[in-house]
């Protein structure tokens, strides 16, 4: 039975919990394939918006839903699924429209250098602009305008989902439209009275992304997104951990020196080759130690740093 027909004995009886809870346990393909289908046109909604390029676009809708399922084991709890995919997707678009505007910015300059001057980016820095707002959110704000404002949820329903009651949901998507209202302000930008829209999803995309996603044949370019967002996942996560631990060293009087505080660095010792390979590398000072780090978060590699060596620079 192909992932696309069984799909359909699940749709709209599973909840989110529970096909993701499949996917992780059972790697099912329809349980993901539905989860594409049911938040699919949220996704490919903020990728369109933020990139003027449909092909690019779809790229980073793909690039997406890797890093869910490499990732979906991190999303707690399930039933905020919605919210922590907008996010992520917002990642995805942004570093998308960044990579595109530097290509584009090189063969600008290598093709005609003379009249470069005064150029601006082919990549209009508008587009999308609520969508970074929303994404920039508390998450228990974002998760009510992904599911009401994004999806079309009813308010029972999503207070449902989120497991809260359905007066909550209101007070959160009220002081969500002020905090966006304010921070769309100081972009000069108007919230509008109706939210970004979803945007519908072909079942062609639909069948590529979850083949990308849970199989061996994700195009390159959409390898190279997800890999570089599940990067600045995890190093914001470790960066978290060192602040909490050191945090926590102060609170009880352990002092800074009894934590390790790992660096993110690029250091001399680390083979070329290794560095190609798309790890993370980061120096813990305590045990002098280089360790390496899968994009999805597993520790790959480490390397004794031996005394005396010097890092080139830090990241």
């Amino acid at each position: 039975m192909s992932p696309l027909f069984k799909t359909y004995a699940v749709r709209d009886l599973a909840t989110d919990a529970q096909l993701l809870g499949r996917f992780i346990r059972d790697r099912d393909d329809g349980a993901f394939t539905e989860l594409v289908r049911r938040h699919g046109p949220l996704v490919l909604g903020v990728c369109r918006r933020v990139i003027p390029d449909q092909h690019l676009a779809d790229d980073a809708f793909q690039a997406a839903f890797v890093v869910l399922a490499r990732k979906a084991a991190s999303v707690q709890p399930a039933e905020k699924l919605a919210g922590w995919l907008y996010g992520v997707s917002c990642k995805v678009a942004l570093r998308a429209r960044t990579m595109a505007g530097r290509r584009a910015r090189h063969e600008t300059l290598t093709a005609n250098p003379p009249d470069t001057a005064g150029r601006t980016d082919s990549i209009d820095e508008v587009d999308g602009v609520l969508d970074e707002a929303i994404a920039e959110l508390p998450a228990l704000y974002r998760d009510a305008v992904a599911l009401c404002e994004l999806q079309g949820v009813s308010r029972y329903d999503a207070a449902k989902t989120l497991g809260i009651r359905e007066g909550t949901l209101s007070s959160r998507l009220a002081k969500a439209r002020k905090l966006l209202a304010a921070a769309l302000a100081r972009r000069g930008v108007t919230l509008p009275a109706t939210l970004a829209v979803s945007t519908a999803v072909t079942l062609e995309l639909t069948t590529a992304t979850v083949r990308a996603a849970t199989g061996a044949l994700a195009p390159a370019a959409v390898t190279t997104l997800a890999d570089g967002v599940l990067r600045m996942m995890l190093l914001a996560k470790l960066k978290l951990t060192a602040v909490v631990g050191l945090c926590a060293a102060l609170l009880f009087g352990l002092g800074v020196d009894s934590v390790t505080r790992p660096e993110v660095a690029v250091a001399a010792p680390v083979p070329k080759a290794e560095k190609d390979e798309g790890l993370l590398w980061l120096h813990d000072t305590k045990a002098k130690k280089l360790i390496a780090y899968s994009p999805d978060g597993k520790m790959q590699k480490e390397i004794d740093l031996p005394e005396g060596d010097r890092f080139l620079g830090f990241t």
